[in-house]
């Protein structure tokens, strides 16, 4: 019954960091892990009293190594490979029990900054898991019962500390409900199959590239910050790596009417400048069919209608970001070129580059563009 209540309340726990934790887009992230791991081991078998169970703590040690990919902010899925013992006694007789575990683990954690807020560099998770154990028993050296293999179910609870942008330190509590109750060589109280606990402390490095953040240390409750830029009750959550739109109205306002005042206040804020230049991809190359709005784009500075400009500059989130940002600046010095061949002073206009930050769309075609302002 205490290994059935600890299963459930680990699960339970899970539920809840997932409940609670909101679904975003994945795109450009780092997802992979490997990871390494020293465990401290003990026994839970029928030769053990459960009151002096952890007298003699740690009855065994272990190592194990694990490749993790995280599939959401909240969501990962492990690949465990673990070897250690666990050691007993019973009657005087003492029996060691070494062990390779392999298995798989559902890990659910929470989002960093969603609980320990005031921690921002440190995560809770839970985790189930399902593998197989393979496992002999010695004593006085002799082996008094050949390798078996047998189902083993992995749940435990732990946290996690960043260290850097590619490294962590894991501690976690597990328990291994091993699928059978010979795990000792011994059936004694013939009342449940046997277990084992362990303490693990390890660390974790992330793959992929320096350029791209961590999808489990990401930040997603940054996001939530209020636009200070509009009057209505509006937030916008436009970016690299998620692209959400979040509204949020007040009673008494519609839809239809909070989206045309945010249109009219950007027109307004720009002067009716929001028109992009959109590009091929992987080119700056103006083309034809942006040549009259752009002509009378030079005709308005050149007449003084518009005093100042900022081109911004963006590209699509296809390659490395260094190709990215080299891109989006070509595009904008393309634009600002062929106004300045148009008669724009060219102190008259500054230009900005971004590269594949603050997407406007899913569709990349969009991305890749131009946007002007008034400075």
């Amino acid at each position: 019954m205490k290994k059935l209540a600890l299963l459930i309340t680990i699960m339970l726990f899970g539920i809840n960091t997932f409940s609670q934790t909101p679904t975003l887009l994945r795109k450009q992230f780092n997802t992979w892990s490997l990871g390494g791991n020293f465990s401290l081991n003990q026994g839970d078998t029928d030769v053990q009293d459960n009151k002096t169970m952890f007298n003699d703590f740690p009855s065994g040690t272990g190592f194990g190594l694990s490749l993790s990919k995280q599939m959401s902010h909240f969501l990962g899925f492990n690949f465990n490979y673990n070897s250690g013992s666990i050691n007993t006694t019973y009657n005087d007789v003492k029996f060691k029990t070494p062990y390779t575990q392999i298995d798989g683990r559902i890990k659910l954690s929470s989002v960093n900054g969603q609980i320990l807020s005031n921690y921002r560099n440190t995560l809770l998770y839970t985790y189930v898991g399902l593998g197989m154990i393979n496992y002999s028993v010695e004593s006085n050296g002799e082996t008094v019962k050949p390798k078996d293999w047998v189902r083993v179910f992995p749940v435990g609870v732990g946290g996690k500390i960043k260290l850097s942008g590619k490294s962590s330190l894991n501690l976690d509590l597990g328990y291994n409900f091993v699928n059978t109750d010979r795990f000792e060589n011994k059936n004694v109280n013939y009342t449940s199959n046997d277990g084992f606990y362990s303490v693990n402390l390890g660390l974790q490095f992330n793959l992929g590239s320096k350029s791209n953040k961590t999808l489990e240390w990401d930040k997603p409750f940054d996001y939530y910050k209020p636009s200070q830029e509009h009057s209505v009750d509006t937030v916008v959550v436009i970016n690299r790596n998620i692209d959400t739109l979040y509204l949020k109205f007040t009673p008494d306002e519609t839809t239809a009417a909070l989206l045309d005042a945010l249109n009219k206040s950007e027109q307004e804020e720009n002067n009716g400048l929001n028109k992009t230049v959109n590009f091929d991809y992987n080119k700056w190359k103006i083309k034809s069919v942006y040549f009259d709005y752009l002509d009378k784009l030079a005709l308005d500075l050149t007449k003084g209608k518009i005093k100042n400009i900022v081109i911004d500059g963006y590209a699509d989130i296809i390659g490395k970001e260094s190709a990215n940002v080299y891109v989006s600046q070509q595009r904008a010095e393309s634009v600002k070129n062929y106004l300045v061949s148009k008669g724009v002073d060219v102190k008259k206009i500054t230009i900005r580059y971004y590269g594949s930050q603050n997407p406007v769309s899913n569709d990349n075609t969009k991305n890749r563009r131009v946007e002007f302002k008034t400075k």
